[in-house]
């Protein structure tokens, strides 16, 4: 169950990037409160967000 909060991806720990398809796809966070979307997006999907959050990820680094 979520509590409201909404986590900034670009922030993630870059073992979560590493693990991007068993995170959203295949709910390795359920017990964190992040659903897994298996059926619902297909792994090309996953890792198109994936770079996208990365690319963000990395904008926000160089404003530092």
């Amino acid at each position: 169950s979520s509590r409201g909060a909404i986590t900034d991806l670009r922030r993630s720990h870059t073992g979560v990037f590493e693990n991007y398809v068993d995170i959203v796809l295949g709910g390795q966070l359920l017990e964190v409160g992040m659903p897994a979307f298996e059926g619902q997006l297909i792994e090309e999907d996953v890792m198109a967000i994936r770079s996208y959050v990365l690319d963000r990820r990395a904008e926000l680094m160089k404003a530092r």
